[in-house]
């Protein structure tokens, strides 16, 4: 008789035992927080999700995904949408007192430092609103949904939207929509 194959969810328990013996400070807060969420979710979703993904790399042809290395690319991928919110955040304190060093040159008669400075930073916000959109409080969260939705096109052929709504969730511990998932995937415009 063969064995019983792990759940989903033992391996999210393993792996956060071990990560937080592992991870520190202000990450470890972020794994714990975020798998928290995952393992307050019904035993049933969990499970479902897991299988729907494996199932979809199956179907695809792709290596059939292990838990342990989704959690970690998962959790990985939370981390750098953290630190883009962290960015994000102190971007306009950043920017305040570039303008004010620009402001202190330009009465020292340091004139070309002082309008490269305000050229720099004027680039600098252009080029932040190109990329991130105007509502910036948003983008980790379309960027994480964006990331995962496209790494199941990769590996699973199609986008699991209702999957990547979960997942955001759970990432995010804010409700979503599988049609905002859709909508997520809109670039902004230029």
């Amino acid at each position: 008789m063969r064995a019983p194959e792990p759940t989903f969810k033992s391996a999210l328990v393993a792996y956060q035992q071990q990560a937080l013996k592992d991870a520190a400070g202000p990450e470890r807060d972020l794994i714990a927080a975020v798998i928290d969420r995952w393992l307050e979710h019904r035993d049933r979703e969990i499970e479902t999700i897991w299988h729907k993904i494996v199932e979809a790399s199956d179907a695809n042809g792709k290596e059939r995904p292990v838990a342990e290395g989704f959690i970690d690319w998962f959790l990985m991928t939370c981390l750098v949408c953290e630190r883009l919110s962290d960015t994000i955040a102190e971007a306009p304190a950043v920017y305040s007192a570039l303008r004010v060093q620009a402001e202190r040159d330009w009465k020292q008669e340091r004139v070309s430092k002082a309008a490269n400075t305000r050229i720099i930073v004027k680039a600098h916000a252009r080029k932040m609103d190109d990329v991130l959109g105007r509502k910036k409080k948003e983008a980790p969260r379309v960027r994480f949904m964006r990331m995962v939705r496209e790494m199941f096109i990769e590996n699973c052929g199609k986008p699991l939207n209702d999957v990547v709504a979960v997942l955001t969730e759970v990432a995010f511990g804010q409700p979503v929509t599988t049609d905002a998932v859709k909508k997520g995937n809109i670039r902004p415009r230029k």
